[in-house]
């Protein structure tokens, strides 16, 4: 009789472990979700606001009406940083114009796309593509 008794209050924690186990795991994908929203919305205005050199987070938060923190984490959550993705864009805008602009200067591009320092820019460009700027404008472009 007691065995039996202790066997149903065993089997009532186990349907209640399930259910909280359930609803974390609920919890954890509208978590996720909501991190994923903050991404999008904020890489849709980061995109549309790359040629800003005073582009911060705080204004891409302020956006979004998150905290930076929360910003950091939606970046942290698709394996990105805020910097790293707007250096990323920025630079590959830069690359684009540097081939298809050959008339405009270097950093004239560079300041195009928010760069306000002609030694971090070609810091940058060679750090990611691995030649400067002007090496890059001198070869054709890779197809």
């Amino acid at each position: 009789h007691i065995q039996e008794k202790e066997a149903q209050r065993l089997g009532e924690i186990v349907i209640d472990s399930i259910g909280l186990a359930a609803a974390a795991d609920d919890s954890v994908l509208h978590a996720q979700d909501r991190l994923s929203r903050i991404h999008g919305r904020a890489r849709a205005y980061i995109d549309s606001h790359l040629s800003d050199p005073q582009l911060h987070t705080r204004e891409i938060a302020r956006h979004c009406r998150v905290s930076e923190r929360q910003l950091y984490m939606a970046f942290s959550a698709s394996g990105e940083t805020v910097a790293g993705y707007i250096r990323e864009k920025r630079l590959l805008c830069c690359q684009s114009d540097l081939f298809s602009e050959g008339g405009r200067g270097i950093f004239a591009i560079a300041q195009r796309w928010g760069y306000s320092s002609p030694a971090g820019f070609a810091r940058a460009y060679r750090v990611r593509f691995g030649c400067s700027p002007s090496e890059a404008r001198a070869q054709p472009p890779k197809v």
